[in-house]
């Protein structure tokens, strides 16, 4: 599989990533982890090397440190602070020990902050400065967000809906992407499986 540049991080990332909601067991019905292990491990015979997942997927984190027991080097790892009670940085330890790693590759809130979530720019920079984080990003949804996120220097990269259907944000952030050299991840790629040919009309 082809990999490309990850933004200015300096990784390369495959063309296709693993998005590990579905096989948490939360949002799309139960999975046995056999079949979960499968996958993970199909993914990587095809050359897969990037993992998109969070806390909030059920068991998707877990699932994920049992596959990356023997081979985290091999593989660059995302997941997400979805705002829990306790905090960015006590989820992050959650998810560290839970991964069974000492470092997550990408870390992304999973929503643009706003004013009252200020703060969650400079935590993900004493995050960075402690090597528990190696790069973050935000998870967006539209091109205002876009250009809100990438005023502040500690973000290196937006995960953005994009597909066929619906080529907006990325479209109209494409300029503004490639000037600040921001990595993207691509979600939603089917439009939730209409693309697949999984629904009639």
């Amino acid at each position: 599989m082809k990999r490309r540049p990850f933004g200015r991080t300096g990784l390369q990332v495959s063309e296709r990533s693993f998005g590990a909601w579905a096989i948490g067991g939360r949002a799309f019905g139960a999975v046995a982890e056999s079949d979960a292990l499968d996958a993970l491990a199909r993914a990587e015979e095809l050359g897969c090397n990037f993992l998109d997942t969070a806390a909030v997927y059920g068991q998707s984190e877990a699932l994920i440190g049992a596959f990356l027991k023997h081979r985290r080097d091999r593989w660059i790892l995302a997941t997400k602070y979805s705002g829990q009670p306790g905090g960015m940085t006590a989820l992050l330890e959650e998810q560290l020990r839970r991964i069974g790693t000492d470092h997550i590759d990408y870390h992304q809130i999973h929503w643009a902050p706003g004013p009252r979530d200020s703060g969650l720019y400079e935590e993900l920079e004493r995050l960075k400065q402690s090597g528990k984080i190696r790069f973050a990003g935000v998870s967006l949804k539209t091109f205002a967000e876009i250009q809100r996120v990438l005023s502040h220097p500690v973000v290196d990269g937006v995960q953005l809906p994009v597909s066929l259907l619906d080529p907006q944000p990325l479209a109209s952030a494409l300029p503004l992407l490639r000037s600040r050299q921001a990595a993207v991840v691509a979600r939603s790629a089917l439009c939730g499986g209409f693309l697949a040919g999984r629904y009639g009309a």
